[in-house]
């Protein structure tokens, strides 16, 4: 999560240095924890960032 918000990484890229073996996995499992995609998340944090 610390990555989505304040980094402009790619999600696949978030996803390798969470340990993910896969973007795919790595967004299964974060939309089942927090019930919102990581990109979602990500373009949270960046609209409030431009205000």
């Amino acid at each position: 999560m610390e990555l989505l918000e304040s980094t402009n990484l790619a999600i696949t890229e978030v996803s390798e240095k969470a340990g993910f073996s896969s973007e795919q996995i790595y967004r299964k499992h974060f939309v089942q924890k927090y019930g919102i995609a990581p990109k979602a998340w990500q373009k949270m944090f960046k609209s409030k960032s431009t205000r």
